[in-house]
C-alpha cells in the first residue's frame, strides 16, 4: 500500500545502430496505477489502468541510437492504494510484410 500521492519511476535502456528494417520500435507496459509516460523528455502519452492501451509508439526522432543512453520516465498515481509497473519492454514492431 503506497501512502504517496506519486511516485516517479525511471529506466534506462540503449539502442544498436539504426537499421532500416528495425528502425521502428515500441513500448509495451504493464503497471497498476495512472500516470504519464516520458521518453528522452518528451511526453509518450498517459497510461490508465483501466484502458485498453498498453503498446506506445516511440517515434524515432525521439530515440538515441548507437548505444547511447535513451530515458524512460513513469509517473503513477495509485489506484486503489497502491501502484507498481510489473513489466516493460521496447521491441520492434512485428514483421507485417507478410500480412
Amino acid at each position: 500500500k503506497s501512502d504517496h500521492l506519486m511516485n516517479w519511476y525511471k529506466m534506462s535502456f540503449t539502442l544498436p545502430a539504426k537499421r532500416r528494417d528495425e528502425a521502428t520500435r515500441r513500448l509495451l507496459i504493464n503497471a497498476v496505477g495512472n500516470g504519464f509516460i516520458y521518453l528522452n523528455g518528451h511526453l509518450l502519452g498517459r497510461f490508465w489502468q483501466q484502458g485498453p492501451q498498453r503498446e506506445y509508439y516511440l517515434p524515432e526522432s525521439w530515440l538515441n541510437w548507437d548505444d547511447r543512453a535513451n530515458d524512460l520516465t513513469v509517473c503513477l498515481r495509485p489506484v486503489k492504494g497502491y501502484e507498481s509497473i510489473q513489466a516493460v519492454e521496447i521491441a520492434p514492431y512485428p514483421d507485417r510484410r507478410g500480412e
